[in-house]
Parts: structure tokens; C-alpha cells; sequence
């Protein structure tokens, strides 16, 4: 999981209104009569809500991330706050529905009625249809091996990776057929981010409320010359925007007005688009709106695009009081809870290690016992061979069996393979390599070093291979990083 964020702000007392979105068409469901669909209507005040969570996810979204985002709609639920969280549910390569599947069971699991979570499922066959121009960008793209990777690699990847922008606008159209579901801002948050406060997601929105800025988000800055993508837009957009004017932010977490909302729309439905992380900034200033970077104190030390916190780093992370504080202790919490986990994580891999060889010992043991046998057996006679009759080789009771030599490859020489010719370094007394060689011990270590390092190899290396296997031969993508 990337990109934690904290926030410590009072809390929003509101009353909710929710409907349910779902492939372009805007539906609720009825409290009165469960299951029923009716149009969504205004909140009963009579007045707009003053603000809805977007959260983007997709096939490759982890359970962990998407029940982070199940508990947020629980909190907004539990404080009855007016703000509305969504799910837009990427389904380009996840035909099956299953992020929508298990966005439904841990619903459920919280105790979350229908009109608690809100989901906006669509694909990019969606986007280009309403947006055509995204097909000529995308062509338009250097045909290079980095630009192919970032689509395919860790796990394919739709247009919305890198149009957040026309992805949201599919939602914000559907709304707009009923204007009392229209938010005055919209917060759009990417499905790896997280909150490391305790005390809800409310406070921090909450923190903003009286903020009229356009735009928020965090690293406003003018586009660089080398930057990659500062030609990946329309030609509409390379007109209204020349270089000079381009400016690109982080799109983890981000607040559109109503008003910015409109006018991305209407440029985009113009053909005016370009990469995300410059298209909002961008239009945004060209359209004279206002924008501001988010609050220092709101920013987490690993906020950024290839921020890493494991999964098993999070729970730390939120209970340490001082990611709780506005401090400047927020990078020493996450790389203390960050070696924790690393400790844990090698202290369980060691754990399964020694509890395979215990078994394997234990099995070696056992079975050990059993040929070696306890019970009193009678011996079947002996039968007489000569000496140069294969014969008695291949019978365990005949007295010579145990002292025959066995035809290896080292034995076909005129000279035997001896252990009295093993190396003995003097540094060691002999009787060491007495008991070293004549009481087996050295097969034991051999075995037990191959042991080790076919568990180091299943373990660490395996998946590598296994990923790729799965990845080329069935299609089936790896997991997101957490």
C-alpha cells in the first residue's frame, strides 16, 4: 500500500443522502421497499450535498485497500455526514465483476446498507465512446518498450491509468441528469492511499470545508521540457495549452469544484484532453479557476507514486500516536513500522522453515524406524549362490548383502571410492572426521544445505517464475502492489 496521509481535524455531523450508480444509468434504491429502484432524489433539506469521496479502483485493487475504503463509508455512515463516498469500478479487465463482488462483501460484512456505498462500474470502451478522442491519443504514443511496459506491466492497464480525468467526467455526466445529486466538490482519491488518523475521514474533509479553492491537490508545478507525457493530449488541448501553460500534479488525492467539474466537461466533450496529471492543472488555470496545494500537515513522508508501506506496516502506522501529531516525526513512524514488518515478516519465514525441517526430520525418523523394524521376524532360508551369482546381491537376508559393493560410476574404476580417501584437514582432530564421515554426518549436512536452499528457492523465487507463467500462459494478472 502507497501513499498515507494523515488527519486530525473535528468532525462533520451532517445527515447522509446516498443513490447507487451503476454503467451510466442513475438509480437508488428505496428504503421503504428493498430491492426497489427509483431515481435519485434531492436530500431532504432540499439543497445539494456539499461533497462526495470518489475512490477509483480496479481489477488489480488489493482486499486490503478496498476494505480500508469499505471502513471510510462506515465512518461517514456512523457521523450521518452529508458526504457521499463512490466507488468508479475500473471493469476493462475485470469482465467477471469481481471487484464488484467482493466490494459487496465487505459491505456486508460491515453491516453497510445499500445506500451507504455507492459504486460506478465502466470500461474503456465506455470512455472512448464518450470520449473518441482518447483512441487518437493513445495511437498517437511513441511506440517505445517503456511506453508498452507502462501499460502491461506490473498487470495490464486501461486508459483510465492515465485519463483519471475522462473517468471521472463518466460519472459526473451520468449525475448531471439529476442536478440534486450534484455535489458542490468532488474528492478523488486513488485506491492505494490511506488515511493514518483514527478519528475519520469526516475531519479531514472537514479541514477544507471552507476552502473555495478549484483545485486541490498536492505538487502543483509547471510541466518540464523533459517530462514524458507533456505531449501526450489532443491537439485541441496543445493549442490551449502550449507548453508554457502546462502544469502537472500528484493525483493521489484530489478536490474538484462543481464549477471545474462543468468546465472539464465541456472542454471535453470539445475533444480538449490530455495525460491526468496535467489536463486538471492545466484547464483548471487556463479557465482563470483557482488552485491551491493541500495543507503540509495532511501530506505523508511516503506520499508519492512509488511510495511503499506493506500492508503489515499499516496497522503501526495508525496506532503510533505520533502519526497522530502534527509533527515532523511522520517519516520516522513509517520506516520504524516499516522494519518492524520486515522483522515480523523474516521471523515468520525462518518459523516456516524450521517447522519444515522438524517435520521432515520427524518424517525421516519415523520412517526411519519402520525399515529398521522392531518386531521379532522369522528369516527365510538362506539360499546358497556363489560367490559370483548376482543372485545374493539382491537378498537382503543372505549374510553378504550388507557388505556387497554397489556398481556406481565410481566404482567401475580398478580403485573403489574409499572414505578413509576423503579429505581430513589436520586443523581438526581425527576422531572429528571419524564420526564425520563414518556416522554419515556429512550426507546429513549436504542434505540439509540443499534443504535450505530449495526453501529459499520456493519461497523467494518461485513466484517470480509463476507470476510469469501465469501472466503469459492463462492471462491472469498479479496482484497490485500494497
Amino acid at each position: 500500500m502507497a501513499n498515507p496521509f494523515q488527519c486530525r481535524l473535528r468532525v462533520n455531523s451532517q445527515p447522509a443522502a446516498s443513490c447507487w450508480l451503476r454503467k451510466g444509468r442513475c438509480l437508488g434504491w428505496s428504503r421503504s421497499r428493498p430491492g426497489a429502484r427509483r431515481p435519485c432524489r434531492e436530500h431532504s433539506r432540499g439543497h445539494h450535498p456539499v461533497e462526495a469521496v470518489v475512490v477509483r479502483v480496479h481489477g488489480g485493487t488489493s482486499d486490503a485497500m478496498l476494505r480500508r475504503h469499505v471502513s471510510w463509508a462506515s465512518q461517514l455512515a456512523a457521523q450521518g455526514s452529508l458526504t457521499r463516498l463512490w466507488m468508479l469500478v475500473d471493469e476493462t479487465y475485470d469482465g467477471s465483476g469481481h471487484t464488484k463482488k467482493r466490494l459487496s462483501s465487505f459491505a456486508k460484512e460491515a453491516g453497510l446498507g445499500q445506500l451507504d456505498l455507492q459504486v460506478f462500474a465502466y470500461t474503456q470502451a465506455d470512455m472512448v465512446a464518450r470520449f473518441p478522442v482518447l483512441g487518437d491519443i493513445r495511437r498517437s504514443m511513441p511506440d517505445t518498450q517503456d511506453v508498452r511496459d507502462c501499460f502491461v506491466l506490473p498487470c495490464p492497464k486501461s486508459l483510465a491509468w492515465c485519463f483519471h480525468v475522462e473517468t471521472l467526467l463518466l460519472w459526473w455526466l451520468c449525475l448531471s441528469s439529476e442536478p440534486s445529486a450534484m455535489p458542490s466538490f468532488v474528492w478523488v482519491v486513488e485506491d492505494d492511499a490511506g488515511f493514518s488518523s483514527t478519528e475519520g475521514l469526516a475531519k479531514f474533509l472537514e479541514a477544507y470545508r471552507t476552502d473555495r479553492a478549484d483545485l486541490l491537490a498536492n505538487g502543483l508545478q509547471p510541466v518540464e521540457p523533459e517530462w514524458v507525457w507533456r505531449d501526450a493530449a489532443s491537439a485541441e488541448f496543445l493549442r490551449l495549452c502550449p507548453l508554457a501553460q502546462r502544469w502537472r500534479c500528484a493525483e493521489h488525492v484530489q478536490r474538484f469544484s462543481r464549477k471545474l467539474m462543468e468546465e472539464l466537461s465541456r472542454l471535453s466533450l470539445q475533444g480538449v484532453s490530455g495525460w491526468s496529471e496535467m489536463s486538471a492543472p492545466s484547464l483548471c488555470r487556463a479557465a482563470g479557476l483557482l488552485q491551491a496545494p493541500l495543507r503540509p500537515e495532511h501530506v505523508g513522508s511516503v506520499f508519492r507514486f512509488d511510495g511503499k508501506v506493506p500492508e503489515s506496516a499499516w496497522p503501526l502506522i495508525c496506532s503510533d500516536q505520533r502519526s497522530q501529531e502534527m509533527d515532523s516525526a511522520d517519516e520516522q513512524v513509517v520506516l520504524e513500522a516499516n522494519a518492524r514488518a520486515r522483522r515480523r515478516s523474516h521471523c515468520r519465514t525462518v518459523a516456516r522453515v524450521v517447522g519444515l525441517l522438524a517435520v521432515a526430520a520427524a518424517l525421516q525418523f519415523v520412517s526411519g524406524g519402520v525399515f529398521l523394524g522392531g518386531g521379532e521376524q522369522k528369516s527365510p532360508p538362506i539360499r546358497e549362490s556363489r560367490e559370483d551369482d548376482p543372485v545374493w546381491k539382491k537378498d537382503p537376508n543372505d549374510p553378504r548383502f550388507k557388505n556387497r559393493k554397489f556398481d556406481w560410476f565410481f566404482t567401475q574404476t580398478d580403485e573403489d571410492f574409499q572414505l578413509s580417501s576423503l579429505p581430513r584437514p589436520s586443523f581438526l582432530p581425527p576422531e572429528f572426521w571419524e564420526v564425520f564421515y563414518e556416522k554419515g554426518l556429512f550426507i546429513a549436512l549436504i542434505q540439509g544445505l540443499f534443504l535450505i536452499l530449495g526453501f529459499i528457492a520456493i519461497f523467494f523465487y518461485a513466484p517470480i517464475f509463476l507470476n510469469g507463467f501465469l501472466v503469459a500462459v492463462l492471462g491472469i494478472p498479479p496482484p497490485a502492489p500494497r
